[in-house]
């Protein structure tokens, strides 16, 4: 009889274990779907035991944040980029409450024994959709100086052999497709988003080319054939064979595409005029560099016959200002074409405006002014005495064109590179128009 008791005794403590170890747990699973795990952890904060309201009390003072995944500039490696949430509005805080819903409450007993970091699931607060644009500009992908654009494997001329340059990623993204996919990203993160992290990595465009591409076989043949003709020139009574460096040096290379060079072929031709120019005969430049241009471009050998005209071209140059270039015509066909550096009458003496002509022509001579005495080895006055105002060399410049004129001009002179000034100085007649305009 002592003994039944005994083991009734014992069913009882049992059932009263279990019934107690029940109860915790149904507890745990009651409280749990309303309170934060123990050992739970947001952007380092304890939320252990607390509701979402609680939760949400202590993170109120951090500075919600967006990690953008994009690539570094060479395209090779990870570039993460914060962004804070607090420059589209000041009252954005985060919101913990769908974090709390995604607990596994049913195993809420392992929480402690295993700490857990978690990010907030989404973020309150209303945001100003132009600040958002404002926000989304400020993207590294989307700076000039962080953008390579990928570049498809293709052949290019150096030291007038074919190279083969390797295909490449870069780093470059549709701006569009970028703006598109941050700027919806932020407006869901009021919703609710798995993660406050945005990977861009795979909108970046690729290379379409690549090293092994069989058609790149195909393209070197092309250009072999086209670099390694024979180009013939027959001039009066005498015969010029072009070189393969001389053809080469007229082409540009876009994509394995030979492109003739329209300013270098133009400068070829020019030269070519002034070896060849008679007295009262003028090689026809309009017509041979549409001859040549056409036969460069062609996988045959070529002859091309330059044609003379009696009688001399109509010459004429026109400075623009604005532009810092000047374009030199004969009979209207534009034949030389120059970046220049002008004056400016802010700083310096204005480049006079207006149509004047070529009066005086001088090789190997001095400008002197108040403060300076300059050496030049070719002058081409215009004004009316010819001697205060011209065309000249500047070689104490290592470039012109371009805004330099805005911040070191020219005392009113037009200044050029030595090479253009050279020809432009043989082609020139006195009494040739000169116009400045803006």
């Amino acid at each position: 009889m002592h003994r039944i008791f005994e083991n009734k005794k014992r069913v009882i403590i049992i059932l009263a274990i279990i019934l107690a170890v029940l109860s915790v747990y149904l507890f745990g699973m009651v409280f749990f779907s309303s309170h934060f795990l123990p050992r739970t952890m947001i952007n380092g904060t304890d939320v252990s035991l607390k509701n979402s309201a609680s939760a949400n009390e202590l993170l109120k003072d951090l500075k919600p944040e967006i990690t953008i995944i994009q690539k570094t500039s060479d395209g090779n490696n990870r570039h993460e980029q914060k962004l804070s949430l607090k420059d589209i509005s000041s009252d954005i805080t985060y919101d913990v409450s769908e974090n709390i819903k995604d607990q596994n409450i049913v195993l809420w007993f392992t929480s402690l024994f295993n700490q857990k970091e978690l990010e907030p699931s989404k973020v309150n607060g209303r945001a100003d959709a132009n600040k958002i644009n404002d926000l989304v500009d400020t993207l590294y992908c989307l700076q000039e100086e962080n953008i390579v654009k990928p570049v498809n494997a293709h052949y290019e001329l150096k030291d007038d052999e074919l190279v083969l340059v390797r295909s490449s990623d870069g780093s470059y993204i549709k701006e569009s497709a970028a703006v598109k996919t941050v700027r919806d990203y932020i407006n869901q993160l009021f919703a609710k988003t798995d993660s406050l992290t945005l990977d861009l990595t795979g909108l970046y465009e690729k290379a379409e080319i690549l090293d092994d591409d069989p058609s790149l076989d195909g393209k070197k043949a092309y250009l072999e054939k086209v670099l390694n003709k024979k180009v013939e020139l027959n001039i009066y009574d005498e015969t010029i064979e072009l070189d393969k460096k001389e053809v080469s040096s007229l082409f540009d290379f876009i994509d394995s595409e030979p492109i003739v060079n329209e300013d270098r072929l133009s400068d070829f031709v020019l030269k070519l005029a002034i070896e060849n120019d008679g007295s009262s005969s003028y090689i026809n430049k309009p017509e041979l560099k549409t001859n040549l241009e056409n036969c460069l471009l062609s996988v045959v050998d070529e002859k091309v016959d330059v044609t003379t005209l009696s009688g001399q071209p109509i010459r004429r140059v026109e400075v623009k200002i604005n532009e810092q270039t000047l374009y030199y015509y004969e009979d209207d066909v534009l034949t030389l074409k120059s970046p220049i550096v002008s004056g400016n009458k802010e700083l310096t003496d204005e480049t006079p405006h207006g149509k004047f002509e070529v009066r005086r022509k001088v090789t190997d001579t001095q400008l002197r002014g108040r403060d300076y005495i300059e050496h030049v080895d070719y002058w081409v006055g215009f004004d009316e005495t010819g001697g205060i105002y011209g065309l000249h060399d500047a070689q104490w410049r290592d470039e012109f064109g371009g805004d330099i004129w805005t911040y070191d001009p020219s005392r009113g002179c037009v200044n050029m590179p030595l090479d253009k000034i050279g020809i432009l100085f043989e082609r020139l007649r006195l009494a040739d128009e000169i116009t400045v305009m803006d």
